[in-house]
């Protein structure tokens, strides 16, 4: 493993339900993009932005070379095909750490879910899938997973898909919710990234949840 290297792998809901909160998603994710670049450290940065179709807008590409989500890139409408999105995700991930020398892979790897809906739209992947898969990937290659979400119950959600309650975090879907949900990210994102060991991290704090 390389140390002092993260992968980040985001996966934005772009969904029709998400248009209210458009602009403020863009103006609160192109912060926490901003923020990252400013950290110490390398990182890959994927990003897959989802309705009932998936769209890959950066994959495991140097953080730096990142532009800041637009209007033209995230456009909302269709329905949710979350599970669709992780399943795409984890398969194309794993595969490029797989394709890299062992030296050469990153020592973290972070997987962030961000939706504000329930699933209602997949069709290549069953929820099933996504569990064992998540829970495969975080046993036996360590990666973490964070689940982010509003208009469901987040802690539930993330369970069923393998995701830990310390690593789930319920959103409130207004301007000022989204806002304080990136900085939240953002800020733990840093912490996670200077941290000796994920494995025994616990991505959210208590206060984090309040």
């Amino acid at each position: 493993m390389k140390e002092n290297f993260t992968t980040i792998a985001v996966i934005l809901d772009k969904s029709s339900s998400m248009s209210t909160l458009r602009e403020e998603t863009i103006c609160s994710f192109n912060k926490f993009l901003k923020e990252q670049k400013e950290t110490p450290g390398e990182v890959s940065f994927m990003l897959g932005v989802f309705s009932h179709n998936y769209n890959t807008v950066y994959d495991f590409v140097p953080l730096q070379e990142v532009s800041e989500l637009n209007d033209e890139i995230y456009i909302t409408r269709g329905s949710t095909a979350l599970l669709d999105a992780m399943g795409i995700t984890i398969d194309n991930l794993g595969q490029k750490l797989s394709n890299l020398p062992e030296n050469q892979r990153p020592s973290k790897v972070l997987v962030l879910v961000i939706t504000d809906g329930e699933e209602n739209a997949s069709s290549k992947f069953s929820l099933e899938q996504i569990k064992e898969k998540v829970q495969h990937q975080q046993e036996v290659y360590n990666w973490t997973f964070v689940f982010i979400g509003a208009n469901i119950d987040a802690f539930q959600v993330g369970g069923s898909l393998g995701v830990s309650t310390n690593n789930s975090l319920q959103y409130i879907p207004t301007a000022a919710g989204t806002n304080e949900m990136y900085n939240v990210v953002s800020r733990n994102t840093i912490r996670y990234r200077s941290s000796i060991d994920s494995r025994t991290a616990n991505f959210f704090d208590d206060k984090d949840k309040n």
